[in-house]
């Protein structure tokens, strides 16, 4: 199981215990944003209807976010299973 695949699980993880666990923040001052911003700007395709400049929740919370953090935990459980050697045919 590659790095990239457990950067990405730790980023999927991030983002949904900020959508689950979401705490208002001063736009001025938008630390988990920024800190969300860092890790998913590269990933993840910006909503084309934000209604706002601030990161998270406003630009990634979108249908590609949830379609990337489908496709992340598929290939996440897929590399798990082959490199723990439980299932071989997948």
């Amino acid at each position: 199981m590659g790095s990239r695949e457990v950067q990405d699980v730790r980023a999927l993880i991030l983002l949904r215990d900020e959508i689950v666990h979401y705490k208002t923040e001063w736009r001025s001052s938008a630390k988990i944003s920024k800190k969300l911003e860092a890790l998913l700007h590269k990933r993840i395709p910006l909503n084309p209807y934000s209604c706002g400049e601030i990161f998270f929740p406003e630009q990634c919370v979108s249908g590609g976010s949830a379609q990337w953090a489908v496709n992340t935990a598929r290939t996440f459980m897929l590399s798990f299973v082959v490199s723990t050697g439980y299932r071989k045919n997948i």
